[in-house]
């Protein structure tokens, strides 16, 4: 025997909630993702291909995040619809007509439970961070050191040069990108994984039976839970991605700070070397010093064009994501139909009988 009709209604007015909490919150993970954004002058010159790919795949990233968000409120709005209807029911003389219960949070709701939870994640390794700082300081100031050795050689415009074209726009601090790192890893494993784990609880439902019921059933657990996997699986990928990037440029930093240290020793021997060596020595340094410099920067062109690629792929994967999941235009198969027009327009003109039919409660066995 099903319970009364007010225990079924507030059966659905709870499913509707836990829906429309999550709408709520997946606003706040669009506005999340747009914060991990990396300023273009945070990028080397070696990067920039990289710095393109990557707003791309974020700005893209964004868009698959709205879409996920776009098919929680209309599943949560269908799902609305039938607690309204089962509240508004003319033909349960138990329940007056009238306004039914607010099925709906406020529109903060969601937006500080994600903060709270994003917070919580978002703590930059100090260790590491200081590292960095540190290991980029002591590089600016070995370009100093090489410009005050490299005067009394006659080398100094040369390195100038090198240096303007080269040096100089490659040397950036790795913190940006560890940064959008953490807060990736955090939209990831403290937003969407919870919300993977509370649906994984609620779906299927058990408590509802009916063709509209399956419905609901294969839609959650067929197009909807998959793609929040696949967006939380994104936006971890993404982490990934940024920290490979902070690795790499902390590596390359200490390869470029290597290079100067050795070029400042041998500017120091140079200045050191009897006079008429000293031109056969400082070309042969100027020699070596661009072969260096060329050599880190290919290294470093090799590492942020793979970093691209792989950027690309992503951005291809949210593509897919957001245009492919929940388009309601979608030509969907039978089990799969609760945001195809025919369920939610057809319910509306739906007879008490036809109610009964699709979505109804579960009589005990």
């Amino acid at each position: 025997m099903a319970p009364s009709l007010d225990v079924q209604i507030r059966d659905l007015v709870a499913l509707t909630q836990n829906l429309a909490e999550m709408t709520d919150t997946f606003a706040s993970v669009k506005g999340f993702v747009a914060g991990t954004h990396i300023a273009y002058g945070n990028w080397p010159k070696a990067g920039h291909d990289a710095a393109h790919a990557y707003k791309k795949a974020s700005s893209t990233a964004e868009d698959a995040a709205d879409a996920v968000r776009g098919a929680s409120d209309s599943t949560a709005k269908n799902l609305d619809a039938v607690a309204r209807h089962y509240a508004d029911a003319e033909y349960h003389s138990s329940i007056q007509a009238g306004s039914p219960p607010n099925l709906r949070h406020g529109a903060g709701y969601g937006s500080r439970t994600t903060a709270e939870n994003l917070a919580t994640v978002v703590v930059m390794p100090v260790a590491e961070n200081v590292i960095a700082v540190a290991l980029t300081a002591r590089l600016w100031r070995t370009r100093e050191l090489v410009k005050l050795t490299a005067r009394p050689t006659g080398l100094l415009p040369a390195f100038l040069v090198i240096d303007a074209l080269f040096i100089e726009p490659n040397i950036r601090e790795s913190g940006p990108f560890r940064a959008a790192r953490d807060t990736w890893r955090a939209i990831a494993d403290s937003n969407l994984q919870p919300l993977c784990e509370k649906l994984g609880r609620i779906v299927p439902i058990r408590t509802w039976d009916g063709d509209a019921a399956a419905s609901f059933n294969a839609h959650m657990d067929v197009r909807f839970l998959p793609a929040l996997n696949e967006l939380k699986s994104l936006a971890g990928s993404m982490g990934d991605l940024c920290d490979e990037m902070a690795a790499g440029m902390d590596k390359i930093n200490g390869l470029w700070l290597h290079m100067l240290i050795e070029m400042t020793f041998q500017l120091l021997l140079i200045n050191l070397a009897p006079l008429p060596f000293r031109p056969i020595f400082s070309y042969a340094a100027l020699v070596l010093f661009t072969f260096n410099v060329s050599y880190i920067y290919a290294k470093m062109s090799a590492r942020f064009s793979a970093m691209a690629a792989t950027m690309a792929k992503l951005e291809g994967q949210a593509e897919t994501l957001a245009s492919d999941c929940f388009g309601d235009s979608q030509t969907l198969d039978d089990k799969r139909n609760l945001l195809n027009p025919r369920f939610t327009m057809v319910s509306d003109n739906w007879s008490s009988d036809d109610w009964a039919q699709n979505w109804h409660y579960k009589a005990a066995p």
